[in-house]
């Protein structure tokens, strides 16, 4: 059995080598880390330290959900007036089927329930006792 054995470099020079786009992005992600964590001090002084984007709540958050509220308005009606159709025609079709004089609330003779028994009970003995 051969083995290849290659020259890898001893020290990598990370200018010329080309990273992949997690590579970079890892990076950049360490680097503002590590820029965060420089800077501390510079920032106000608080039990906590937060990020301030009160203006997306305050300012942007409101019209958003304005903007979203319009449209979801006029999909809940449309849907509100289509559900009621429906259920209307749900328990239109049930009690077609099951109402007193529906396909389902007939009285079945004794003899054709014990016949179909019958006819399954044979088939599942001979389809597993084949």
């Amino acid at each position: 059995m051969s083995t290849v054995t290659r020259k890898r470099p001893k020290h990598l020079n990370l200018i010329q080598i080309r990273l992949p786009v997690p590579g970079i992005i890892s990076i950049m992600h360490r680097v503002s880390g590590a820029v965060l964590f420089l800077l501390l001090p510079l920032m106000k002084r608080t039990l906590t330290i937060s990020l301030d984007v009160d203006w997306f709540y305050r300012t942007l958050a409101p019209r958003f959900v304005r903007w979203i509220a319009r449209d979801l308005h006029d999909l809940v009606d449309g849907v509100l007036v289509g559900t009621r159709a429906q259920v209307g025609a749900i328990i239109e079709s049930v009690a077609h089927y099951h109402g007193p004089a529906g396909l389902l609330a007939r009285t079945l003779p004794t003899g054709r329930s014990v016949f179909w028994a019958l006819v399954i009970l044979a088939a599942f003995l001979i389809f597993n006792l084949a």
